[in-house]
């Protein structure tokens, strides 16, 4: 994983993500090619909608690079 190897080879004070979103439909209204896992998730019964689903998964994944980020810094 890139993060930690700028993790245990600098001193990090913060890490930023610039602009990280799902992507939003293009002019020719391709959809963001992510059916079968949004179908994988509702399969295990997951209740979100498609959008709150995705920034679900946004917001998970910045938390465990803070939870790494404050254990390697603990």
């Amino acid at each position: 994983m890139m993060l930690s190897r700028c993790e245990y080879r600098y001193d990090v004070d913060g890490i930023l993500f610039d602009d990280y979103f799902y992507p939003y439909p293009d002019s020719a209204g391709t959809p963001f090619p992510d059916d079968v896992t949004y179908q994988k998730y509702l399969d295990a019964n997951g209740t979100l909608s498609r959008d709150d689903w995705r920034r679900d998964n946004v917001n998970k994944m910045v938390n465990i690079v803070m939870t790494f980020y404050l254990c390697v810094n603990n």
